[in-house]
């Protein structure tokens, strides 16, 4: 169960997209690990910009959190020159890079 401290990126961004008339967050999350002891990694997508979390989780709504929480820190602070946000390459590698798997 989750503390009642800890903030709720994914709500958080999803009203920042109501209040900024943004289209809704749609989220894709990745297993970058082995499937008997997965470690994810989410991706968010807000009104064609994607955000990647930068680390990797063992719970799928860890990982979107943290990609939301880094959305919301790009979208809610005015960029310098227009300057993209991180995105992981993860998602580039998984379109455009054969699949690599060195099992030990």
């Amino acid at each position: 169960m989750a503390l009642e401290s800890e903030e709720n990126y994914k709500n958080s961004l999803q009203r920042f997209t109501q209040k900024s008339n943004k289209q809704f967050p749609v989220y894709v999350t990745v297993n970058e690990w082995a499937q008997h002891d997965p470690r994810y990694r989410a991706t968010v997508s807000v009104d064609g910009m994607n955000y990647t979390s930068p680390n990797l989780f063992t719970q799928r709504k860890a990982a979107e959190q943290d990609a939301a929480r880094v959305a919301l820190l790009y979208l809610t602070e005015q960029p310098k020159d227009d300057e993209p946000p991180v995105v992981h390459e993860v998602f580039y590698n998984l379109i455009f890079m054969p699949t690599l798997r060195i099992d030990y």
